[in-house]
């Protein structure tokens, strides 16, 4: 009696084991395979997915009807003539604003877009090398317009027409220490920082064939840019 009794405890230890082992085991097993068996992801092809412009979303491009071509806006603004790009040194360009302006002596008044960005200079010297770098547009058509033409002790402005079209160029120093005294002409010293400032735009007679011609708010009528009432 006592040897049957010793048996079915030693039968009952055994089935606890296989059960335990199996229970860990499939347990271990699960987890092993979790890890190995990846869920497939959809990848998403670059220029595989082109508008209806042929402007690739995935790349960064899209469509600026102005000019009539796709672009990344943080390497070049719709707004702004293309003329201007590659822009100038490697600044933060702000993101254009419409401004209406006048050249001077002429009175012509011109609609279009403004950008800005914010440096450090050593100096007037140095800040005119914004003006030297856009001296590039005369071998591309556009001609100085010296209605422009500004010069102050802490800054300056050239412009350029080519057609109805015009490009103003503008620096503006925020003196870094003035040395000058009280009643005496403005003198100071550098580093100060710089104000850098693009205008493009199309005088109000400028000749289209298209609405995109034209600034905003414009519409072209007889092939000319005429504002909406």
């Amino acid at each position: 009696m006592a040897k049957q009794k010793t048996v079915s405890t030693l039968v009952g230890i055994i089935i606890i084991i296989v059960a335990t082992a199996i229970l860990f085991g499939g347990v271990f097993a699960w987890q092993y395979f979790a890890t190995k068996v990846q869920v497939p992801t959809k990848t998403v092809l670059v220029g595989g997915d082109k508008d209806s412009h042929g402007c690739i979303g995935s790349a960064g491009y899209t469509w600026c009807e102005k000019k009539q071509k796709c672009l990344r806006v943080w390497e070049e603004d719709c707004n702004i003539l293309s003329d201007v790009y590659p822009i100038y040194s490697d600044l933060k360009w702000s993101t254009s604003v419409a401004k209406k302006i006048t050249e001077p002596v002429s009175n012509v008044k011109i609609n279009g877009y403004e950008i800005t960005a914010v440096g450090q200079t050593s100096g007037m010297l140095d800040a005119s090398k914004f003006f030297d770098y856009y001296k590039k547009l005369t071998q591309s058509g556009w001609a100085v317009d010296n209605y422009f033409d500004a010069d102050g002790i802490t800054g300056s402005q050239v412009g350029y027409n080519n057609g109805g079209n015009y490009i103003v160029l503008n620096y503006n120093i925020t003196p870094g220490k003035v040395t000058s005294g009280q009643n005496e002409p403005l003198q100071y010293t550098c580093p100060c920082q710089v104000t850098y400032t693009i205008f493009t735009g199309q005088s109000e007679t400028a000749q289209c064939t298209k609405a995109s011609d034209c600034p905003a708010n414009y519409k072209c009528t007889n092939r000319t840019c005429q504002i909406n009432n």
